[in-house]
This record gives C-alpha cells, structure tokens and sequence, in this order.
C-alpha cells in the first residue's frame, strides 16, 4: 500500500491515499470483526468487539468521499 501512495502520478496523491486507506480500513475491520467473534482471549476480544463500530464509521466516512 505504502508503494502505491508514493508511486501516485501527479495530481492524484489524494485519491489514491483515500483508495489506499479505504483498503486498510477494510481489512481492520476484517480482523477485528474475527477476533470479536472468534479470538481466544477474552479482554481481546472485547477490545475487538469496542473498536469495530469505530472502524465502520471510519471507512463509512471514507468511501463517502469517494
């Protein structure tokens, strides 16, 4: 991710930093959406479960952009 954002051609570093972000959010999401319902850590998972809403808003907000 981090070559596509420093290979953007001109004039378009910002889209493709969104497209890149909205991937990592994606894949955020992903894992802890996994762990909150599958870790084998409790606290863990609990963290999991409190940060996806967050993530979710996150890439909502991003994709929005778009």
């Amino acid at each position: 991710m981090l070559q596509q954002i420093q290979s953007a051609p001109p004039g378009q570093f910002d889209m493709v930093f969104r497209d890149v972000q909205i991937q990592a959010h994606q894949q955020a999401l992903q894992l802890h959406q996994g762990y909150a319902s599958g870790g084998d850590v409790p606290a863990l998972r609990t963290t999991a479960s409190n940060i996806v809403p967050v993530v979710q808003n996150h890439l909502n907000m991003l994709q929005a952009c778009r």
